[in-house]
């Protein structure tokens, strides 16, 4: 009796880890999905700290010295951040699944893997792809965004070689909440009076008031555009990542990269 009750008391209440990398409280009775819900609203938060971090950069509002320590980790967005560096190795992951010869059968589709093993094995993408996290945090995550299916208790099928964002909101929010950011650094340094125009970020805008209906007319325009641009930068970035992981000497690094997308107001 003494164990049900103390289950009762625990049931309004429960600490989950998330699959996101986050540990949060959250109240079961108030969402049908507690454990996405309360990423959610984490996201949430991040996104507001951002923003005030950037006001503060811009001195509107007071310094964060009477800032919580909570609300100074939430300004650098390390959920938004670590969603997403998850789906960007997920997603390399995959690539090299589908295009690695180890990963292929002879007609060039990618092999059913074995989930534990040397060589051409799942645990072995994943270790060099995620490190030291566990193997089945990893597959918890490719099984959750659709990237491999289980073909019985010890093998895994390729469902797709890449992580699509559409129609996931967690993945979707936290990329925005991540992009608020980079878009108001690249603001602020682009706002500095320097007479180095080499220091100055890339930043180019188009737009105007035109009907409802011609929308997705200009949509389908920009769309292979922006494809073509991500992709130069992707190629560019993924060859410079590889020479820096590979040469011995340790060296200051910092995330570029470039984000194109249409928007309707």
């Amino acid at each position: 009796m003494r164990g049900a009750k103390q289950a009762k008391q625990r049931g309004s209440r429960q600490r989950l880890n998330n699959g996101y990398g986050a540990r949060v409280r959250v109240h079961r009775r108030r969402s049908a999905d507690p454990d996405r819900r309360a990423v959610e609203l984490l996201l949430a938060k991040e996104l507001v700290e951002v923003s005030r971090a950037a006001a503060r950069a811009y001195g509107l509002l007071p310094s964060r010295r009477g800032s919580s320590r909570i609300s100074s980790s939430a300004s650098r967005a390390p959920l938004a951040r670590k969603i997403f560096q998850d789906a960007h190795r997920l997603g390399d992951l995959a690539a090299e699944w589908a295009e690695n010869g180890h990963f292929l059968e002879r007609s060039g589709r990618p092999k059913v893997l074995p989930i534990e093993g040397a060589g051409a094995s799942f645990r072995t993408l994943a270790r060099k792809h995620f490190g030291r996290r566990r193997l089945s945090e990893v597959l918890d995550l490719a099984a959750r965004r659709g990237v491999i299916e289980q073909i019985g208790p010890h093998e895994v099928a390729q469902r797709t070689a890449w992580v699509m964002l559409t129609g996931d909101s967690v993945l979707l929010l936290a990329r925005a909440v991540l992009c608020v950011h980079w878009i108001l650094k690249a603001a602020r340094r682009n706002g500095r009076k320097s007479a180095n125009s080499a220091a100055l970020l890339p930043e180019r805008m188009a737009s105007a008031r035109i009907p409802v209906e011609w929308a997705a007319q200009f949509a389908d325009l920009m769309r292979a555009q922006l494809s073509n641009a991500a992709e130069i930068g992707n190629r560019w970035l993924s060859k410079r990542a590889l020479q820096a992981r590979t040469r011995r000497t340790a060296r200051r690094t910092s995330l570029v990269g470039v984000h194109a997308y249409v928007f309707r107001d």
